[in-house]
Order: C-alpha cells, then sequence, then structure tokens
C-alpha cells in the first residue's frame, strides 16, 4: 500500500477545481427522469426498461441486406 508523503501531499495541492463533468451530469438526469421510453445516451450500450438493447431498424436492414448481398443477382435486382 502506498503511503502519500508530504511531497506528494504538495502536488494536489497545487491543483484548481474542475468543472463538474458534463457526461456524469447526463448520466444523473437520465437516472432521475422519470419518463417511460427514455434512451441512455451516456456512455456504454443503451438498454430499455427490460433491460434489452434496443437495434435501430436502419441497422436491422442494413445487416440482412449486407447477409444477402452475395446472392443478389445485380443485373436483375432480385434473388437469382
Amino acid at each position: 500500500m502506498t503511503v502519500l508523503t508530504q511531497a506528494h501531499a504538495s502536488l494536489f495541492e497545487v491543483l484548481e477545481p474542475q468543472a463538474p463533468d458534463a457526461l456524469l451530469g447526463l448520466i444523473a438526469a437520465f437516472r432521475a427522469d422519470p419518463r417511460a421510453g427514455k434512451l441512455d445516451l451516456g456512455v456504454g450500450v443503451s438498454r430499455d426498461e427490460s433491460g434489452a438493447t434496443p437495434v435501430m431498424q436502419a441497422v436491422k436492414t442494413a445487416t440482412f441486406v449486407r447477409g444477402i448481398a452475395p446472392y443478389l443477382d445485380k443485373r436483375r435486382g432480385f434473388l437469382s
């Protein structure tokens, strides 16, 4: 265990207080908001009230299209 000496303590004395972290404020505001259907825009993975991670429809569509892309007949624009 490290013990701070007087020399170490003086290093911290010169630090000036900083403004509160905006992201921590956003997280606190999210937790305090009682509305249903809210979306957490903080760091990490967003989760809904049931704990599931919502996936935007555009992402689902892009994933589907990317998955079937090798099977598309580009000349006719449909599955071959």
